[in-house]
């Protein structure tokens, strides 16, 4: 056998050294690397739960922008079904003419009043008619208009059958409600 002299035998440890210090050095470029590429990661995850923490945010602005909407369109229904429903205003009539729906209608003299279309409100809106006290002398008259018909007591009018209307006589009559179907009938 063969002997390798010690000479070489230095040479190839050298080598090996030189390796191992390469391989180390390799090593520490790539765990200094992967660092740096963690803190670039970390950052990343930071500005994206900012991001994201800025759309959660934007969309509960947006959520409580949408209820107030949502109130505020509730309370100017509500504002516009109680001015349509509210009776506590007196419409005073003389002259007559046209009547107004969804109010209290006082008349105050013998005139030809004529009802509104029953289909220019809504279903079960009603309009009433009043004959105070101080105007019981006069007998007015509340007609329908066009096509509507007037049903009462199992009966009803239309202008077109000879233009009926009903007759307000203060010893029977003061006041009536009619209620409309939304189409074409007022029913008493």
């Amino acid at each position: 056998m063969s002997r390798i002299p010690i000479s070489h035998k230095n040479r190839i440890r050298g080598e090996e050294r030189h390796r191992k210090r390469a391989d180390l050095n390799l090593s520490a470029n790539n765990a200094a690397d992967l660092l740096a590429l963690e803190e670039t990661l970390t950052a990343v995850d930071v500005i994206l739960a900012d991001a994201i923490q800025t759309v959660s945010d934007d969309l509960d602005i947006v959520e409580l922008a949408v209820i107030d909407i949502e109130s505020d369109s509730a309370a100017l229904t509500t504002r516009v079904d109680i001015a349509e429903t509210d009776r506590t205003t007196i419409v005073p009539q003389i002259g007559g003419g046209v009547l107004v729906a969804l109010r209290e209608n006082e008349i105050y003299d013998g005139g030809t009043y004529t009802l509104p279309l029953a289909n220019s409100v809504l279903e079960n809106q009603t309009i009433i008619i009043t004959l105070p006290d101080e105007f019981r002398d006069f007998t007015p008259i509340v007609s329908v208009t066009g096509s509507d018909a007037i049903f009462y007591s199992g009966r009803s009018t239309t202008a077109s059958v000879g233009g009926y209307s009903i007759l307000f006589d203060a010893k029977k009559l003061q006041s009536i409600t009619l209620t409309s179907d939304g189409n074409a009938v007022w029913g008493l």
